[in-house]
């Protein structure tokens, strides 16, 4: 169990130096299903030969790399990278618009958790219309009669 504890600590190291480079989610993922893969196959391999299992698993987890090592490597691949990172033109284009696209939704959205509040709102602004409109209605008429 201790060992299982070390590859997946080894294997977050990887995952965070993986995501400092800028590495698309889908290569991380699959990256580390690979070293975890490989992992295995050194650790039974070295088993097979005759090794204790701990010292199987030491070794196995020595030959798996260190995260720099193993995100210098994939870093090395652009098309490895999430879209933003290779295209950083378009992704200057995209996210604000896309930003732009949902901003109409927030108070809907704000609206629907608040919906008493905004109701209130909504009756005490109508009812200032009204009033207002009242009031209009009566300067005018005042004016019109004098």
């Amino acid at each position: 169990m201790r060992s299982d504890a070390a590859v997946e600590q080894r294997l977050a190291a990887i995952r965070k130096e993986l995501e400092r480079e800028c590495i698309a989610p889908e290569y991380i993922d699959r990256t580390l299903d690979e070293l975890r893969m490989h992992f295995e196959d050194v650790r039974d391999e070295l088993a097979g030969a005759g090794r204790s299992s701990s010292a199987a698993e030491r070794d196995a987890l020595a030959r798996l790399g260190h995260g720099h090592t193993v995100a210098l490597a994939a870093s090395a691949y652009p098309g490895l990278k999430a879209w933003w990172k290779r295209y950083p033109h378009l992704a200057a284009v995209v996210y604000p618009l896309a930003c732009l696209a949902v901003l109409p939704a927030v108070p809907v959205l704000a609206g629907r958790q608040h919906a008493p509040l905004l109701g209130r709102w909504i009756l005490s602004a109508a009812a200032s219309g009204v009033v207002t409109a009242a009031l209009f209605l009566f300067l005018g008429f005042s004016l019109t009669l004098s």
